[in-house]
């Protein structure tokens, strides 16, 4: 039986270069869903998944 190994997640936002690059990116992936998934509130400034880079660190860093 496998053991399960504890990890470590870390969020970073994106430099704003990466952020435009990543909204770009979303943006053609949602392009042909309805307007009713962004609703009135698309515009507003907000933290979205894609502004983020995630990182998983082993367990056996943190010690």
């Amino acid at each position: 039986m496998g053991s399960f190994k504890r990890r470590t997640w870390k969020l970073e936002p994106l430099e704003p270069d990466e952020r435009a690059v990543s909204n770009q990116a979303h943006l053609e992936r949602t392009i042909d869903r309805s307007d009713d998934a962004f609703g009135p509130a698309a515009n507003q400034p907000a933290h979205h998944w894609w502004h983020y880079r995630v990182t998983v660190h082993p367990a056996s860093l943190d010690a």
